[in-house]
């Protein structure tokens, strides 16, 4: 069995190496740095937000942000303009050059797809599910500022919070797809057969549609199978 600690040095060696790779692609594809890429990136989820407010999103001092904005804005990627009432202030938006991030976002897509494509689809989920509720627990101790002590007296308790929330998240989005008239199987416990196609033909519903509500509500204490 993996241990605790083979587990984090095998997640610091991956996302190192993954951080490495996706810097250069960035630098070599789009001339852009990560940082660049997670600043164009933010403002195109957040059109207008103020400066400060971006840094504190990005976990960037606001020195940083400032040297990462004027490099961009030179660039022409980025707009800054100042908030009526607050003459510190300024707010963030895309230039239409500045809307190239979309462009970068489609080729790193491409690109990752071919380094992780080949993995099958249900261990990618899990993968995806478990890197998402550590994701949420780790901003928790750092934002939080919880001593050490108090993030070993606490982990546990944060990961079956951030389990329930998984959960949560996983019943809303199916039943927005139930409100909107699409088939919903809900499932209590994981199944122990993962197989598909073992509880299809009972359905009159397209198999696709199917296939990707049942097998996500299978998330539910158990691996999420995507189609």
């Amino acid at each position: 069995m993996t241990s605790a600690f083979e587990l984090s040095r095998a997640l610091l060696k991956a996302s190192d190496a993954w951080s490495r790779l996706v810097e250069r692609f960035l630098q070599e594809r789009f001339e852009l740095s990560y940082a660049q890429f997670t600043v164009l990136e933010a403002l195109l989820d957040s059109p207008g937000i103020r400066q400060g407010e971006l840094a504190q999103k990005l976990g960037k001092s606001k020195g940083n942000m400032t040297g990462l904005v004027g490099r961009l804005e030179a660039a022409g990627l980025v707009k800054r303009q100042q908030v009526e009432g607050d003459a510190r202030a300024y707010s963030l938006e895309l230039t239409r050059k500045g809307y190239m991030v979309t462009l970068v976002i489609h080729e790193l897509n491409q690109f990752t797809h071919s380094l992780l494509g080949h993995i099958p689809a249900q261990e990618r989920t899990l993968l995806a599910t478990t890197l998402t509720r550590l994701a949420a627990i780790f901003d928790r101790a750092e934002m939080e500022e919880f001593t050490l002590d108090q993030i070993e007296k606490r982990g546990q308790e944060w990961m079956e919070e951030a389990v329930e929330e998984n959960r949560k998240e996983i019943q809303a989005a199916a039943r927005e797809d139930l409100d909107e008239g699409e088939t919903i199987i809900f499932v209590d416990e994981p199944r122990e057969d993962p197989a598909v196609e073992a509880y299809l033909p009972t359905f009159k519903t397209p198999l696709k549609v199917l296939q990707k509500e049942m097998l996500r509500y299978l998330a539910t204490g158990g691996p999420l199978y995507w189609d």
